[in-house]
């Protein structure tokens, strides 16, 4: 009997730490969550001040964005009325160089049929 007597003191032993441990860890657990609520209360401000700064910065992104955007705009418009003029002007250019050309072909021919002539009159 002796050693069922041990076998239940240390059992009743063993229950009670365990009953004791669950205690203690339910009581630190309130005791965190009231910790946790007066973090939270504490930061309550601050997430308020970040919400606005938040939004703040938003509203300064989009109008940048919008702004960005316009800019891009007008610099897409400059640049294709640059290009436009520069193949107006490059095809000013080329019409202007080919007739140039074409009138100093005319006037070689021109040289070469009065060098001919001179040339069969003096064989003649």
């Amino acid at each position: 009997m002796k050693d069922r007597d041990n076998t239940d003191l240390w059992t009743a032993l063993a229950i009670g730490a365990v009953v004791g441990i669950g205690a203690a860890l339910l009581a630190r657990s309130r005791q965190d969550d009231n910790d946790l609520q007066h973090v939270l209360k504490r930061l309550k401000p601050t997430r308020k001040r970040a919400a606005r700064m938040v939004k703040n910065a938003r509203r300064v992104v989009s109008r940048g964005a919008h702004t960005a955007g316009e800019a891009g705009e007008e610099v897409l418009h400059a640049s294709r009325d640059m290009l436009h003029d520069l193949r107006a002007n490059a095809r000013d250019i080329v019409h202007t160089t080919r007739d140039e050309l074409e009138k100093v072909a005319r006037d070689s021919i021109s040289d070469a049929r009065k060098a001919a002539r001179r040339a069969r009159r003096t064989f003649r």
